[in-house]
């Protein structure tokens, strides 16, 4: 391979950030080909401030001609990890249009995942935390990303890739969404038991042209429920989260809560979770997520939804705060 002739190959990296001292580490040894000009490198740390995250990953995923997937369990536990970017990341795989390389960083039942029958790194797949000395563990890795390089340049992917983002997986709006740009984009989460009230504010947000992601409108049979849930709190500007007695015990709901959470997180930092209680229960709960939100959120008031004049009036507050 002439270095001199050949034009960067980019790295992707797909990892969980509790992982990012062992990222950093790889990344020191993959100096060499950086400095070489053989590589450059993305991962979401390098979203500069004010952007949109989401879209910066999408495209860098599209592009990348490597892909680095560094296994760990907090990896396979990340529904953005391992439920959106290695989905991605193994479909433009399997068009030829990417190479998707699994880095083993510590140890975990990766058997059976949907990249158990690619070739992994370090030899044997042996987790790198579980090497006697690290280094050479990650040199080993450096060596498999160097071949893998090699192997590019002399059998080059598809010059026209399939044109496809996980932006485009997402359900087209139905007519009358996303009308009133005036208000920010939101997701019903609310437990089944509070489905009449969950039906009544949708139906209202609706009416006022608001962009609202609800699961009995927008699921359609044979769609993916936690994928698409997950995919629609990514998608819109807040979820709504319809707080009861039922909600406080719903493990779902709680799911919802954390993605909600994880997102505030990620820069540009923003508020995420929108609450309104139906009831006392999250005053009283002892809960620790709905003690959270108590704690440290001011909650929307619906107590008195079955009266219109009282409905009416916390429905005005809530489309005030709506707002854009």
């Amino acid at each position: 391979m002439t270095q001199e002739a050949s034009h960067p190959i980019e790295l992707f990296y797909s990892y969980s950030h509790r992982d990012e001292q062992l990222r950093k580490r790889l990344e020191t040894h993959l100096s060499a080909l950086r400095q070489q000009g053989v590589i450059t490198e993305w991962h979401d740390r390098k979203i500069v401030a004010g952007t949109n995250w989401k879209q910066s990953i999408d495209t860098h995923l599209t592009t990348a001609n490597i892909i680095l997937l560094l296994i760990s369990p907090d990896f396979l536990a990340s529904d953005y990890c391992y439920g959106i970017e290695m989905q991605h990341a193994l479909e433009r795989h399997k068009v030829g249009e990417a190479s998707v390389i699994p880095v083993i960083l510590r140890p975990v039942d990766w058997k059976g995942t949907p990249f158990s029958h690619l070739q992994c790194t370090p030899t044997d797949a042996k987790p790198v935390t579980t090497w006697a000395n690290r280094d050479q563990a990650f040199a080993d890795v450096a060596r498999t990303i160097r071949a893998a390089i090699e192997h590019l340049h002399a059998h080059p992917p598809s010059l026209q890739p399939v044109q496809h983002s996980i932006s485009s997986q997402l359900p087209s709006p139905t007519p009358g969404q996303l009308q009133n740009s005036d208000y920010h984009s939101c997701v019903l989460s609310y437990a089944t038991e509070d489905q009449a009230f969950a039906e009544k504010l949708y139906a209202d947000l609706q009416s006022k042209g608001i962009s609202c992601w609800f699961a009995p409108h927008d699921l359609k049979v044979g769609d993916k429920l936690r994928t698409q849930i997950y995919e629609a709190i990514q998608k819109n500007d807040k979820l709504l989260l319809i707080l009861s007695e039922h909600a406080v015990k719903s493990d779902w709901v709680e799911r919802e809560v954390e993605l909600a959470f994880e997102r505030e997180c990620r820069p540009p930092e923003t508020l995420v979770l929108f609450p309104v209680r139906l009831d006392d229960a999250v005053m009283q709960t002892n809960t620790a997520w709905a003690g959270d939100i108590r704690r440290i959120r001011f909650i929307g008031d619906f107590r008195q939804w079955q009266h219109d004049v009282a409905y009416q009036r916390a429905l005005q507050r809530l489309l005030r705060d709506l707002q854009v």
